[in-house]
């Protein structure tokens, strides 16, 4: 058995689980971007079996081909896609959805559907079929809004003050809920301002 800790709000929770080895042995990556493909080639180089789903073909998803990583091409906001891809599945990690932020300001309801219908169709599956764990890939800054201290911790208030802090805030407490309705474990990680190789040069972004 594992505890798995995870915060709601000030709120710590634990809850103990069993698993069958210290280190998942498939892995799911939802949304093959750049922090996707970034994460999922890591685990590939730690001997882990990786399965990409995104929504269209790219340089990345060629890349990740030639590295003998499984590609699966559709919408993680179907539930029949997601089913197919979270066959033998140990963990679920979801880097998809939600547009960069100054595009979810200009075009809030586009952002939240992007964010969410990914996001709600994994934790449905993982309702009905509780087989994985789950990494939800948040943001570090936004949700934060302006902070009480530099720099903050898990523990401090979220007050988003943007459309995109806002959803990505709202997809937490989303995943959270679940995971103490329904009992399977689910991790947060609330990244800031990543860059490396391969980032698009976009300036909107990182």
């Amino acid at each position: 058995f594992r505890r798995v800790l995870f915060r709601s709000g000030r709120t710590l929770y634990s809850r103990p689980v069993m698993v069958t080895s210290s280190h998942p042995r498939r892995v799911l990556i939802v949304g093959w971007g750049f922090l996707g493909a970034a994460v999922g080639n890591r685990m590939r180089d730690e001997g882990l079996d990786v399965v990409a789903l995104t929504r269209c073909e790219s340089a990345r998803t060629h890349a990740a081909r030639l590295e003998g990583i499984k590609v699966l091409i559709g919408d993680a906001s179907d539930p029949a896609v997601i089913a197919h891809a979270m066959a033998d599945v140990d963990h679920v990690l979801c880097a998809a959805g939600g547009l960069l932020p100054v595009a979810a300001a200009a075009r809030p309801l586009e952002d939240i559907k992007a964010a969410f219908s990914p996001l709600l169709t994994i934790l449905e599956r993982l309702r009905t079929e509780p087989s994985a764990w789950l990494t939800y890939i948040s943001s570090g800054g936004t949700v934060y809004g302006n902070p009480t201290r530099v720099p903050a911790c898990e523990a401090d208030p979220t007050r988003p003050i943007s459309a995109y802090g806002v959803s990505r805030r709202a997809c937490e407490l989303y995943a959270e809920m679940y995971s103490r309705t329904y009992g399977f474990p689910v991790q947060i990680l609330r990244v800031s301002n990543v860059y490396g190789p391969g980032q698009s040069p976009d300036p909107s972004q990182g």
